[in-house]
């Protein structure tokens, strides 16, 4: 009798297992995202000048150059993050598994009229000044992002590590935040394209 309860009992320990990896639903999100707005960056950067590439709305506004640098410094933070200290962390005894504050944390990034203040290993400084240089950087960095979501069986749900302002989140929750993220910026190259000044010559 007692061997036949282990063995049932056994057979729920690869589905409680599995349960703190990505869903599907989770995954394809994170995905699409992140597919969508690699192609935008791109399509951007290569149609630019070097001149729309540098050009500043104003002294204390960013450059497309400086909000891509932003970008890819933080797309390669967030995974040193989330594959370092966040997984090697203790699994936190009453953390939610759930990734509950998703939608949260999503319309809080893509909500313009938060403004919020870069730190500054994120703020940029003409690491990558040309577009070429930026994009060789930028192309195989998403696509090690994108190989990584698409197959990583990683426990995102039952670890966490603290982001200032948003608290603790879990690694669903970080991988949300980093594809909103570069949704954010996206949309903050826009309104630098939109500027009266903006030179409308294209770079191709």
């Amino acid at each position: 009798m007692r061997s036949a309860s282990i063995a049932v009992a056994l057979l729920f320990i690869p589905a409680i297992t599995s349960a703190q990896t990505l869903s599907d639903a989770e995954r394809q999100a994170l995905l699409a995202s992140l597919e969508k707005t690699d192609a935008q960056l791109v399509q951007v950067v290569e149609s630019l000048t070097p001149e729309a590439w540098a050009f500043k709305p104003a002294e204390d506004r960013w450059s497309v150059a400086e909000v891509a640098e932003h970008i890819l410094l933080a797309e390669q933070l967030f995974k040193q993050v989330i594959k370092g200290p966040l997984i090697e962390s203790r699994p936190p005894d009453d953390m939610s598994t759930a990734g509950s504050r998703s939608d949260e944390i999503r319309n809080l990034m893509l909500d313009r009229s938060q403004k919020l203040q870069a730190p500054d290993p994120l703020r940029p400084t003409g690491r990558w000044p040309t577009r070429a240089e930026f994009l060789a950087a930028w192309q195989p960095e998403r696509a090690a992002t994108l190989e990584w979501v698409e197959t990583t069986d990683a426990d995102l749900h039952g670890h966490a590590y603290e982001l200032p302002p948003l608290g603790v989140m879990n690694g669903q929750e970080w991988m949300t935040f980093m594809a909103s993220h570069c949704e954010r910026h996206m949309m903050q190259i826009e309104e630098v394209m939109a500027h009266p000044d903006f030179p409308r010559t294209t770079g191709r």
